[in-house]
């Protein structure tokens, strides 16, 4: 595959375009934030010129939490609502019930009577 010379200069002169208008909006931002740090007073020490800061919108997150935000907080246990007479199974209410609960339940034992008894101080 070949490419001719007018082919060639035709990318050169696209490239130069893009490179133009690329420096274009380069100075254009600049001119913006110059503006943006004259309006609100910003000083140096305000402002990081180290390059460590990276800002929201180009970190992708938008705002949104990622997994790992997600997964570095500790889970909550949740304290059992519920506990059989025999107190082999317990359930805290959310979820599917146990089967041994279940069965009791549709065997005729009422729910609220395997209700775990709060503490004076839990009740709080």
């Amino acid at each position: 595959m070949s490419v001719d010379i007018q082919e060639l200069r035709k990318l050169q002169l696209q490239e130069d375009q893009v490179r133009a208008k690329k420096e274009s909006f380069r100075k254009d931002a600049i001119d913006t934030i110059n503006c943006l740090i004259a309006m609100f007073g910003f000083k140096p020490s305000d402002l990081d010129f180290e390059g460590t800061y990276t800002p929201k919108i180009l970190k992708g997150t938008r705002g949104r939490k990622t997994k790992t935000a997600v997964a570095d907080k500790p889970k909550r246990t949740i304290k059992p609502k519920y506990v059989t007479p025999d107190g082999a199974c317990t359930w805290t209410g959310r979820g599917k019930m146990p089967v041994k609960m279940r069965e009791l339940v549709d065997a005729g034992t009422p729910l609220e009577s395997m209700l775990i008894e709060k503490t004076p101080a839990e009740q709080l």
